[in-house]
């Protein structure tokens, strides 16, 4: 059987995302009003400065972290920020993370990453 094609002749707008996220991303904004900034400077002495912020009409979320570099691929870093406060230590592919959430108990984590 043979497939036809109908058209009414209207004009038809297309628009082309990079991907899934893209799409996502600009719907949830438009429903919410979603802004987000994120930024990082290097400091003298090894340090790491960084900070995001995440606000809509509902909530305002905001961190600051602040690492050092201390060898050969080792890093230690601590976290503040709307949700609560860290600490972190990683050297090579494992990860160290205590966590104290505003409401909860004391987190502690341990994560191995291997590039694949």
């Amino acid at each position: 059987m043979k497939r036809t094609k109908y058209s009414n002749g209207g004009g038809t707008k297309q628009k082309v995302h990079a991907n899934v996220q893209a799409i996502e991303d600009k719907f949830a904004s438009q429903q919410r009003g979603d802004s987000f900034g994120r930024g990082s400077v290097r400091l003298p002495a090894g340090f790491t400065a960084s900070g995001s912020i995440f606000k809509n009409k509902d909530i305002k979320v905001k961190d600051y972290t602040l690492e050092k570099n201390i060898g050969n691929k080792v890093n230690v870093g601590v976290t503040t920020g709307t949700h609560g406060k860290g600490a972190s230590l990683s050297a090579g592919n494992f990860r160290f993370n205590i966590n104290k959430p505003r409401n909860g108990d004391t987190q502690y984590g341990l994560s191995y990453f291997k590039k694949i």
